[in-house]
């Protein structure tokens, strides 16, 4: 289900992305996590994923 899940936010995701307007995006972690989680989606796209603390 989470796979499913997050292969159908990609799109939607990598538009806002693309967009000229700062984006922000929350999910729970286990749509994070993983080699079906959305950062290794992204990753696998060719995207730069980082972890931004709060600290940052």
């Amino acid at each position: 289900m989470l796979r499913q899940r997050n292969l159908a936010w990609l799109p939607q995701v990598e538009a806002l992305l693309r967009g000229s307007e700062a984006a922000f995006v929350a999910v729970g972690i286990s749509h994070v996590l993983g080699p079906e989680g959305l950062v290794a989606l992204l990753s696998a796209r060719g995207y730069s994923v980082r972890r931004v603390w709060s600290h940052d």
